[in-house]
């Protein structure tokens, strides 16, 4: 909501422009990148122009092991980690701030690490 407020004083009028954020949270067109076992992963998500304070919590599923869910601050949310199991993850979060909630289901998949190199010519034992 933006508006105009006028200032008076006894030597004259001022205009003083003002802006206030009021919107609700609207999660955008996303999904999280997928995960890889024992890696670092981190995503962060910005619901911007939501109001701040803007709040994320797991509304349902599971989280990953390993995965922590952050607020960042303002209207900016992380889930970052270091995934400790393999497989696909399905879950919902929340964001929240004065305004209203808006919810998302997320599904993110982790896999083993893909280990390249070449044994031609080498004895295994």
């Amino acid at each position: 909501m933006a508006g105009t407020s006028t200032i008076s004083s006894s030597s004259g009028a001022y205009a003083a422009l003002s802006s206030i954020n009021v919107a609700p949270p609207v999660w955008p067109a996303f999904t999280f990148s997928p995960g890889i076992l024992g890696n670092p992963f981190t995503q962060d998500f910005d619901l911007s122009p939501a109001a701040s304070p803007t709040t994320f919590t797991l509304l349902s599923g599971t989280l990953l092991n390993g995965l922590s869910l952050w607020n960042v601050g303002g209207d900016v949310g992380r889930l970052w980690g270091f995934p400790v199991a393999t497989g696909t993850f399905t879950f919902t979060l929340r964001a929240s701030n004065a305004y209203g909630t808006a919810d998302k289901p997320f599904t993110i998949t982790v896999s083993t690490p893909i280990i390249s190199g070449s044994t031609t010519g080498a004895a295994l034992f």
